[in-house]
């Protein structure tokens, strides 16, 4: 069992990573026709997943500024994939989980920047 958490606490972060990628495609599916509309129900979609495993993992509703955070994030970057390739869905949807990367990857060295100089 400690192999397990110990292959999670080191790759925790492919999770939202895929799961960003998995939406984006889906939405591309569903609302391919409009980059904002788009990018809107990848955001709203990736709210409601993100609230879900918030509560279903601490048993309490989530915080709602990082849902916020995180769905503005995917907004952000969905807004960005589809401006980049708006041929494609799948090629939309791998622009629209790198530029969520760099997003998350980027807010997760900041909060960690913030606790080392709030001397945590």
């Amino acid at each position: 069992m400690s192999k397990i958490s110990d292959l999670l606490n080191q790759t925790w972060m492919l999770i939202p990573i895929a799961v960003v990628f998995v939406i984006a495609l889906f939405s591309n599916l569903v609302a391919f026709g409009n980059r904002f509309v788009n990018a809107l129900v990848t955001a709203l979609i990736a709210a409601v997943c993100l609230g879900l495993v918030w509560f279903g993992l601490q048993r309490r509703p989530p915080d709602y500024l990082t849902v916020i955070a995180a769905a503005s994030a995917v907004f952000v970057a969905d807004v960005i994939g589809n401006l980049i390739n708006v041929s494609n869905r799948v090629a939309s949807a791998l622009v629209t989980t790198l530029v969520f990367t760099i997003l998350f990857a980027g807010g997760v060295f900041l909060m960690g920047l913030a606790n080392v100089l709030a001397g945590a």
